[in-house]
């Protein structure tokens, strides 16, 4: 089954000129709408102040009108839609502005607002979603309701669901997975719906004990359970990476479980995710639950031991050892969150050196929410720069290139995923950022290990 890539959520909004379109009425052509608008004295382009760049027929046979860009364009348009819905009355089928549309989230609502259509999030705050023309969502980043200063960001589109075998990236007319109709959407078993589900906060179809229901997620993890049963050996082959950030989002990971298969992932890096399938040595979380590493059976290899701490978690696969890694960007002042990022970087850099071998490369990669020059990023920070020492003490260099945001949230963007590797028998190639869908405010980032 193959995986759609709808419209990448962040990435920078490129408005479209104005236009407005003109349908043919009934028992008229489109060339008949075309000298009716042309030739019409009333309709004068200069007084309303309409520079048109263009008139073409659109698929359903309708004229549109497109205008210059500019400032006064989108009233010069409104002006025109306006002139010839009134001036030409019958000769018309009908006139309209097109305008783009998004839907926009208000973040960080108090419990006491008073809105339809919102819904909590763990924090215990609330969201509430406008729709309102994509230009405006592109200057509009705050808004004030009740006593609080509210974020206002476009909204990611839902990845496609399908609602007979509960997988993602397609819909039930083209499913090839069995029958799941009758499941429960939360549980995955049969017998009840998803409104009267008893199930602990378990929202997808697990591993059940001597077989998995054939779901995206299930395939995944049954993968990182059979490849924790391999007999670990040399790692010969190259090994396919990706390197993601979910944002704690359901939908991402369920996303990224078909993703994985489609791109014949072996090794995968994760920050934030929603939930950790299992606990095998194939699969390490850290110490925290903010990120995980996981081998999958087409690295063809196992892992030989593995570990964590608070902010990374490593395996070991034959001469290489990677890592994890994840810091967050909050804390109560600039000075107390870099110390505690200067005391994340001492605890990893003890578990790296603790752990070290002769003629190993070691891998270290994840979201430090630290910007520096040396991977890409517009600018730095104090971070960016503490990091930078830490990477030169250990040997470490970036494998970035260019400058492609890894992070795009709404108009702004950021560089702040990275990935290290340092001297040994592997080194790390074909690094790149995607832009595939990920249902993430994140980027893929893909790359190849090879010895």
């Amino acid at each position: 089954m193959g995986l759609p890539i709808p419209l990448r959520t962040g990435a920078k909004f490129r408005a479209k000129p104005p236009a407005v379109l003109v349908k043919v009425a009934a028992g008229s052509s489109y060339a008949d709408t075309v000298r009716a608008v042309r030739n019409n004295s009333e309709v004068n382009l200069v007084e309303l102040g309409a520079q048109v760049t263009g008139m073409r027929k659109t698929r359903d046979g309708h004229l549109l009108v497109e205008l210059a860009k500019g400032a006064g364009s989108v009233v010069a348009a409104q002006k025109l839609s306006s002139a010839i819905a009134t001036r030409l009355g019958d000769a018309v089928g009908g006139v309209s502005q097109l305008s783009q549309f998004t839907v926009v989230e208000f973040v960080d609502l108090d419990a006491a607002a008073q809105i339809t259509g919102l819904w909590s999030t763990r924090s215990g705050q609330q969201i509430a979603t406008a729709r309102m023309t994509r230009a405006s969502a592109a200057i509009v980043t705050r808004v004030p309701i009740g006593w609080t200063m509210c974020r206002v960001r476009p909204r990611r589109p839902e990845p496609e669901k399908c609602f007979r075998c509960h997988g993602f990236g397609h819909r039930s007319d083209n499913c090839s997975g069995p029958d799941l109709s009758l499941n429960c959407r939360r549980c995955g078993e049969p017998g009840h719906e998803l409104k009267v589900c008893l199930a602990d906060k378990d929202r997808w179809v697990c591993v059940q004990e001597g077989g998995a229901q054939d779901t995206c997620w299930a395939q995944f993890a049954s993968a990182v359970l059979a490849g924790s049963q391999r007999r670990w050996n040399t790692l010969e082959a190259m090994i396919h990476c990706l390197q993601i950030n979910l944002h704690t989002d359901w939908a991402a990971q369920q996303l990224l479980s078909r993703t994985v298969l489609n791109m014949d992932i072996g090794l995968l890096i994760l920050s934030e995710h929603n939930r950790s399938p299992c606990n095998y040595s194939s699969w390490a979380s850290s110490s925290n639950g903010r990120c995980s590493i996981a081998l999958t059976t087409i690295a063809g290899i196992g892992a030989e031991e593995s570990g964590s701490g608070p902010g990374f978690a490593w395996l070991r696969l034959g001469n290489v050892r990677a890592f994890s890694c994840y810091w967050t960007p909050n804390g109560d002042s600039a000075a107390d969150r870099l110390e505690a990022f200067k005391g994340f970087l001492d605890g990893l850099d003890q578990a790296i050196r603790q752990g070290e071998r002769e003629n190993e490369t070691l891998l270290v990669a994840g979201d430090f929410n630290a910007k520096s020059a040396y991977w890409g990023s517009s600018v730095d920070d104090s971070k960016g720069e503490t990091l930078e020492f830490f990477a030169a003490s250990l040997g470490l260099w970036t494998n970035n290139v260019g400058s492609h945001p890894t992070l795009q949230r709404g108009a702004s963007s950021s560089v702040i995923d990275v990935t290290f590797s340092g001297p040994g028998p592997y080194e790390v190639v074909d690094w790149e950022v995607l832009d595939d869908y990920s249902g993430s405010d994140h980027n893929y980032i893909t790359f190849n290990l090879i010895p």
